[in-house]
């Protein structure tokens, strides 16, 4: 794995998100015929230390995002031209799917140390900019290079519409419905993979 993590371009950061994934987290496919064959691609590169080129790869400029981290920070998309992010979507309130997923994003991030990462919450309600140093702190997030991003709730709710970002809010309980998704970006500020995933251990227990 160490040249994976050495060069983390391309297939290869994609490479080491999927590593910190598997065991834990299984591939949704269209169907199953696809599934098993992208399964197959990760097992490959486990023993041979790259994916193959028909592992799927998207060309889509990631969409325009600013929003404000645990620091106060203004962050965009564009403030990390020339280097890969990985980018996440998850909230204080979830009691199963978004821990999880923020260990599992953080794996990824000790194994390629130069990329970036950015999680962006479902529930600006209440993940407000004043609330995230405290979350950012119950998540044992580094101080460098993790983002966590919220600000107004229209910008946030803009932002999440741009990334086609499903999610459903109990307007009662606030309990917000998601998938587990995770974007591989590039230097170029193209989404060069995306992982749409779950947690295969926590599928019975309920809602997030």
């Amino acid at each position: 794995l160490k040249h994976i993590v050495a060069r983390a371009w391309g297939k290869g950061l994609a490479a080491v998100v999927v590593v910190a994934f598997v065991g834990q987290w299984f591939w949704i496919g269209a169907q199953v015929g696809e599934a098993q064959r992208l399964s197959a691609a990760v097992t490959n590169f486990l023993q041979d230390g790259d994916l193959p080129d028909y592992y799927p790869r998207t060309d889509e400029a990631a969409p325009k995002l600013a929003l404000t981290d645990q620091f106060g920070v203004r962050i965009s998309i564009d403030s990390f031209r020339g280097s890969n992010v990985i980018l996440a979507f998850v909230y204080a309130h979830c009691a199963t799917v978004c821990p999880t997923l923020v260990s599992q994003v953080m794996k990824a991030k000790a194994a390629a140390p130069q990329a970036k990462v950015m999680l962006i919450t479902l529930d600006p309600w209440r993940d407000t900019p004043g609330s995230l140093p405290a979350l950012a702190q119950k998540w044992s997030l580094p101080a460098q290079d993790v983002h966590l991003l919220s600000g107004d709730v229209p910008e946030v709710l803009a932002a999440l519409t741009a990334w086609g970002m499903p999610f459903k809010r109990d307007e009662r309980t606030g309990v917000i419905d998601h998938p587990g998704l995770v974007y591989v970006i590039d230097g170029e500020g193209v989404i060069a993979y995306k992982f749409p995933i779950v947690i295969a251990d926590r599928i019975q227990s309920g809602p997030t």
